[in-house]
C-alpha cells in the first residue's frame, strides 16, 4: 500500500495553480506597488548620490562611480520587491 506524498508550499502542479489567474485588479495591485517601491528606492539613490557628491566634493566621473556603486544595489532592491509583490498577488491566500 503506497501513498503519495503530500503536496509542498511550493507545489505549483496541483489544483491551487488553476487559482493563480491574472485580473485587472492582481495586475493593477502589482504596478502599484512596483512603482511605489521604486520611486522611493530611487529618490534615495538619488538623494544618496548627490550628497555623497557634495560631501566628498566630487567631480565628474566620481559622481558617476557613486552614481553606479548605490545604482546596482538599488536596482536589485526593485527587482527583488517586484518579484515578492508578484508572488504575493498571485497567493490564492490573499483572495
Amino acid at each position: 500500500m503506497s501513498q503519495s506524498a503530500p503536496a509542498s508550499a511550493g507545489d505549483t502542479t496541483g489544483p491551487a495553480r488553476s487559482t493563480r489567474r491574472w485580473t485587472l485588479m492582481r495586475a493593477v495591485g502589482f504596478v502599484s506597488v512596483t512603482l511605489f517601491i521604486a520611486t522611493e528606492v530611487f529618490a534615495g539613490w538619488g538623494a544618496s548620490v548627490w550628497a555623497l557628491s557634495g560631501l566628498l566634493g566630487l567631480g565628474a566621473m566620481g559622481t558617476e562611480v557613486v552614481a553606479v556603486l548605490i545604482g546596482l544595489p538599488a536596482l536589485y532592491a526593485v527587482f527583488k520587491c517586484a518579484q515578492l509583490a508578484l508572488i504575493a498577488e498571485l497567493d490564492p491566500a490573499n483572495d
